[in-house]
């Protein structure tokens, strides 16, 4: 029975030609920073090329202990868009309520593992996710007119002539309607159970501020009435040929579920703001459950200290991606800049990485991959990764140089920023490279209206000029290497003080280059320090 009715609808989709809606869905990982941009544009946010310098994306696989896709978007949307205080206290306390009983903590999970993976919820905040044409008014007037012409066909036959065209344009206008939203009834289907978790989870105290409990307690309010047209719009197959049959009969005559839809298209554009609040309560939820459970891991996560005072303490900091690397620790007071020298491969672009993460995981989820941080809650900016660009027609320099003015536009501005830059301006001449490094670095410092600049600038370069060109404003840290049975080994400790080696020109002897050869580099190598040190152009 309803397989004669599902080919009647596939025949009057192709004689009219009906054509299905394209989806909405967004990336997985996009869909809640997409949203939070929305609904605050004004909001601090790191650049798409500090996101891919700092490997984000990958980050985000290390740190994630989400049981929701709601819960991996909410994580994703906190390491993007930089919540301020109140949220990392809102953070702090559903974490404190994971950390209280083991089988609480089971029992929220529980909860949120109910909810399934769902990737394209959040396209039902958006306005147009939903259609709702004018028409689509006159669905419960066409539903009390079948009902009609149906009771009065035993009693005056000829209402046979009004039921019949009726049964076509309810089938056809199911159809439509169903084609026109067929990328949204999955989610639509999903959301029912999203409400059941949300009040559940909204029932158990901790979990969200008396503020934000108001909130998610009116959002519930106006969005619960909407679980029985859910269920209706949601409905799926038994599998019973006979239930379905039935079923598929009285939506023909009654339009239960196209009446469903329209009410609940108009709820969700009306409400749109509710179903917001209540996605990110659960997402958030989720979050935090993650967060407890990656402090619970053996690798010493801690909650930083996060101070209005310039200036760093990090205490054995490694980088979430390497659990097993050398850990460093730092001080950063007055001067707020660093420079960082030493060889290729001695660790300087992963210690860049590893403190600009650590700076932003404590902004972002009030946890950090060291045993101390003490620190303010800084903006990170990075500049490191700048290779050609084929389809642009950029070179590598352009690159960088356009990020560089970026850095120092922001450098303006008062809220604290973290600048991280990867041997500045490689690409071009030594003497405008390290001109221009100096200028850079200087200015991304500058004091404005007469207060010290509250960044901080940590650069990697192999240009030892600049260690003598920024003295008193950059101090100068180097990453050390040794040669051990005849091979080159990187101890990856981070020390004060500029680099002293010469690993390329060793490395070089130990590949097997011709002594004669390396006699003569090293030679130059000493006339061109002397150079360096003195001014003077020495002949040999």
């Amino acid at each position: 029975m309803s397989r004669r009715v599902g080919r009647l609808l596939q025949q009057l989709r192709a004689a009219w030609g009906v054509r299905r809606a394209p989806p909405t869905i967004r990336r997985r990982d996009d869909a809640l920073h997409a949203m939070s941009c929305r609904r605050d544009p004004a909001r601090a946010r790191i650049s798409a090329e500090t996101a891919r310098d700092l490997l984000l994306d990958e980050i985000l696989d290390a740190i994630d202990n989400s049981l929701t896709t709601l819960g991996r978007q909410a994580l994703y949307a906190r390491l993007r868009s930089l919540p301020d205080a109140a949220e990392r206290d809102e953070l702090e306390r559903a974490i404190a309520n994971f950390a209280t009983s083991a089988e609480e903590r089971e029992k929220l999970q529980l909860l949120l593992m109910r909810l399934g993976d769902r990737s394209d919820l959040w396209d039902l905040t958006d306005p147009d996710a939903v259609p709702a044409p004018s028409w689509m008014a006159w669905l419960p007037v066409l539903s009390i007119a079948l009902v009609g012409s149906a009771v009065m066909v035993p009693f005056w036959p000829r209402a046979f002539l009004v039921l019949v065209p009726l049964v076509f344009a309810g089938i056809w206008i199911r159809h439509r309607l169903f084609t026109r939203t067929a990328h949204v009834i999955a989610p639509l289907r999903a959301l029912g159970g999203i409400l059941d978790v949300a009040r559940e989870l909204s029932g158990q105290a901790g979990l969200a501020s008396p503020r934000r409990g108001e909130r998610i307690a009116q959002a519930l309010g106006v969005l619960l009435p909407l679980r029985a047209p859910l269920l209706l719009v949601g409905l799926q197959g038994t599998g019973n040929e006979l239930l379905d049959g039935l079923w598929e009969y009285l939506n023909i005559v009654l339009l239960l579920d196209a009446n469903a839809m329209v009410r609940v298209s108009r709820a969700l554009r009306h409400h749109r703001d509710a179903l917001f609040e209540v996605l990110a309560f659960v997402g958030d939820t989720d979050v935090a459950q993650s967060i407890a459970s990656l402090r619970a891991r053996p690798e010493q996560w801690s909650c930083p200290t996060i101070t209005a005072e310039p200036g760093y303490v990090v205490t054995d900091a490694w980088h979430p991606l390497l659990p097993d690397a050398i850990r460093n620790s730092i001080t950063i007071g007055q001067p707020a800049g660093v420079l960082i020298t030493g060889s290729n491969m001695s660790g300087k672009s992963t210690w860049l990485r590893t403190f600009g993460t650590v700076v932003l995981l404590a902004r972002t989820v009030n946890t950090v991959p060291a045993t101390g941080y003490r620190g303010p809650a800084s903006i990170v900016c990075s500049g490191m990764r700048s290779d050609d660009d084929l389809e642009s027609g950029k070179s590598s320099y352009l690159s960088q140089a356009e990020r560089v003015v970026a850095m120092i536009k922001e450098s303006g501005e008062l809220e604290p920023r973290m600048f991280l830059l990867d041997e500045v301006f490689r690409g071009t001449n030594t003497n405008e490279r390290i001109a221009a490094a100096e200028g850079v670095l200087r200015e991304l410092l500058r004091s404005r209206d007469g207060q010290p600049s509250p960044h901080v600038v940590i650069a990697a370069t192999h240009d030892g000029e600049l260690v003598d060109l920024l003295a008193g404003l950059y101090l100068p840290y180097h990453f050390t290497d040794a040669v051990v049975d005849g091979q080159l080994v990187f101890h990856h400790r981070l020390t004060p003080g500029p680099a002293q080696s010469r690993s390329a020109l060793l490395l070089l002897e130990l590949l097997g280059a011709p002594p004669e050869m390396m006699e003569a580099a090293r030679h130059r190598a000493d006339l061109l320090d002397q150079v360096r040190t003195t001014g003077l152009y020495l002949t040999e």
